[in-house]
This record gives structure tokens, sequence and C-alpha cells, in this order.
């Protein structure tokens, strides 16, 4: 018989439910074997909990928690709940044990990613009954729950790991397979179209290019809004993208920031999240500035390009755009799991749920629509601390300016410290790059405001 609680929950939510009966005197697994129940299929749940919070895991009844490897990929210090401490705090009904329903709760949890795909689940509700639902409605009573397999340590299954590896195998395949078809990619906007050419054109003007930008009214804005940003200094009246030209930002920076802003603006992802367009736009915004003026701080001899840094900068997280466009999916789990656990790395949280890195994405778009080579190098190399091939000196300024971004909380960096070899490298001024970094923070009002412009 279902706990009161559980029923009414079960009838407001229009889950259909049926009750097993099992031996009462045997193991779980063994008892549910007795009856022709495969023990993968049934849920049973551990309570966990640091100084952040509570998390309620979810896993097979064959298998065990692994809570050694579940620290370690969230990077956060859970210990198990003593049953005595959860039956104070939480409902345990029959068979005084947790159950692997996560809404009931009201708690972040990790489940079991099995569980997606077979076609019904069980749990144990009492000593001697199990609770059997459909697939589709155990996960529908976990909420928001993120779905994986690292916390779990699964019995030995040769043919299973082997299915599982081909499995992800195919799945990273077809994502790749899917992203290189010309048919699945967003076209370019035209004006980016444009604005390409232009840019390999032999001697472009500065009417050409304004005859571009003020095609676009809002794009025309936002150049002429950042250029009376405080970190240009200029105090001047400004009345159209020529003005911005020729008394502001010049040709190249105008070309690249008209452009980076252009592709961009095609894509339209959730807002939210620690990877929703809000975020994003914050990040590419000031990656891009502090890209463009830390190239006051490198070496005199290694003279990179501001426009390009600049450009680089804008662009180099652009494969959540690509993920958010062609994989939603995806895209939202990913979203939820940056955003509920800020200490994982963002590329193991890649790994597990989608297959293929932003890095990945962002490059084959970049390369299939023809951007110049050193933003294709960035956007694939800007987590990589250890390029120092063709074009490092864009891909190592994005390194230094996402450790900048970490202390006001932007990007998906984890780490602050200056990689040795990046400050050697680009003969960095490490002073000097911190000055322009306090500079950007004192300018971080028309920053959010650009940002803003370009979400809405």
């Amino acid at each position: 018989m279902l706990p009161r609680e559980i029923e009414q929950f079960f009838l407001k939510n229009n889950i259909q439910f049926e009750i097993v009966t099992i031996n009462p005197n045997l193991s779980v697994c063994n008892s549910v074997i007795e009856v022709g129940i495969n023990p993968g299929q049934v849920a049973v749940a551990s309570l966990l909990r640091d100084k952040k919070g509570s998390l309620l895991t979810i896993y097979p009844a064959n298998s065990t928690l692994d809570i050694h490897n579940l620290n370690e990929k969230l990077r956060r210090k859970f210990q198990l709940l003593p049953l005595a401490e959860i039956q104070l705090e939480w409902p345990t009904y029959g068979h005084g044990e947790c159950i692997p329903l996560a809404q009931i709760y009201r708690l972040d949890a990790e489940v079991f990613d099995d569980f997606i795909s077979a076609k019904s689940v069980y749990f144990q509700i009492n000593k001697g009954e199990l609770c059997r639902v459909s697939s589709t409605d155990f996960c529908k009573m976990q909420g928001s729950a993120m779905y994986d397999d690292f916390f779990v340590k699964k019995p030995t299954n040769p043919d299973r790991d082997n299915k599982r590896t081909e499995f992800c195998a195919s799945r990273k395949d077809a994502i790749r397979d899917r992203l290189k078809s010309i048919n699945a990619l967003p076209a370019m906007p035209t004006i980016a179209q444009r604005l390409l050419r232009l840019n390999m054109k032999q001697n472009p003007t500065v009417k050409e290019l304004s005859d571009i930008v003020e095609q676009d009214p809002s794009l025309c804005a936002q150049l002429i809004r950042f250029s009376r940003s405080s970190l240009y200094q200029y105090r001047g009246e400004l009345r159209s993208i020529k003005d911005v030209i020729a008394r502001v930002l010049g040709f190249n920076l105008v070309l690249d920031m008209a452009l980076g802003v252009a592709i961009g603006k095609a894509f339209k992802n959730p807002r939210e999240g620690k990877l929703g367009l809000t975020e994003y736009w914050r990040h590419a915004i000031y990656s891009a500035v502090l890209c463009e003026k830390l190239c006051q701080a490198v070496g005199s001899e290694i003279k990179p390009d501001p426009a390009t840094a600049y450009l680089c900068g804008l662009l180099h997280n652009f494969g959540f755009l690509v993920l958010g466009h062609l994989f939603p999916q995806e895209f939202t789990m990913l979203n939820q799991a940056a955003t509920k656990y800020p200490d994982s790395s963002i590329i193991d949280l890649e790994h597990t749920i989608v297959g293929v890195t932003h890095m990945e994405m962002g490059a084959w778009l970049m390369q299939a629509w023809n951007l110049p080579e050193e933003v294709v190098v960035v956007v694939r190399e800007h987590h990589n601390e250890h390029y120092h091939d063709t074009h490092s000196v864009y891909a190592n300024l994005a390194v230094i300016a996402n450790r900048l971004l970490v202390d006001l909380d932007l990007g998906d960096e984890k780490s602050n410290e200056f990689p040795t070899s990046i400050v050697n490298a680009l003969e960095l001024d490490i002073a000097l790059a911190r000055n322009i970094h306090e500079n950007i923070i004192e300018s971080s009002q028309g920053l959010d405001s650009i940002a803003t412009q370009l979400v809405a």
C-alpha cells in the first residue's frame, strides 16, 4: 500500500503505478530476482550533505554509491547522512529508508542515467512491497535532476560496458556529423557575410564599412554606445559610424566589433543560467575588451593586433551558442549542471552530458564560416595554457583574460593564476595587466549595459 503522501502526489501528477509484492525476509536484490525483476531496474536512494547543501542520489539496487568520484567531479565535500539523522529530518516511510523521488523531498538530485531508457522503474515503499512506474513518470518525479553515471560503481558486466562505450562513441559521432552538415549549421547573417568579405578585401574604405554597419540600426547604436564608454575617454559628439571610426575606435576595431556582434546575434539561446545569453554576453564583452587592452601589456616585439584580439575575445566561447542552437536538450542539461555545480569543470560536464566540448563545436563552425584563422585557434585553444603554436598570442591572451575574470565570477575558468609559460611567452607586464583589469572594472556599468542590449 502506498504511503498517503506519495499516493496524493501520484494523483496530483497523474502518475500511473502498480504495487508488486516481494519477500520481506530477503535483501532487495534477492527478493526482486525471486519475482523475475532485474535489480538494475530497482531504484534506491542515499542522502548526502556538505556545507553547501543536500543532494539526493538515486541509483540501481545492484550498484553502490561512489562518493569519492561524485565529490571529485562536482568539487564538493559530500558525506553520507546516517539513517538516524535522515529519519529526524526527512520522511522515510515503511521500510525506514529514503525513497528515490526528488520532488517528494524538494531536493536537487543526481540520477543514474540508465533509468531514462528502462521500460519500468521500481522502488521500495515498505519491507514487502515495491512500486512500479514508467521510466517517463519516474524521471518526471525527479524535477530538475541531473542524469549521469559517474557517481555509481556498477556491477561488472562486459557486454553492458561495451554497449555503453559504443553508444557514447556513436552519440559523439552523430553530434559531429550533424555539426559538419551544412544543412544543420545556421546561415551566417547577411551583414556578417558582407563584413567578412570587406575584411578580406584589399584597401577597404571607411565609407564601405559605415554603409554596411548603418544598414542595421541596432548594431550602429551599439557601436556608438560602446565608443562612448569611459574605456576610450572620448568626450566629443558622435553622430555616425564614420565619427566612431575616425575619432575613437579606428577602422579595424569597428570592423571586428561589428563582425563579432552580427555573428553572435544570429543565435537565440535561453537567457537564464550560467551558460544563458545574459551571462554569455557579459563574459563575451568583458573578454573582448580585456583581450584588446591586454595587447598593451605584452612584449614590444610580439605586437598582436588589438582589433583581432577583440574579435577573438568576443567569440572565444561561441561553441555554447552552437550547442544551444543545434542541441537544445543537451544545452539545457549542461546549463543546469553548470549553474547547479559552479565549481565543476565545464569540460568534464560537457564530456559527461554532451560528448564534445564547446571548443570543438565553436571551432568547427568558425571554420565552416571561414572566419580568420586567429579566431578559429582561440575558440579551439582558449582552455589550453600549454598552446604555443600558430597564433598562440591570441589564445594566450584569452587565457589571461579568463583568469582575470574569475574574480568577477564571469566565464567558465576556475583558476585566477597566470600560467608561467604564458607570462614568459607574452613577456607579460603583470602589473600593467592587473591595472588594465582594474580600469575595466571601473567601466563595468557601461559594459553591462552593452551586454544587456545584445541580449535583447
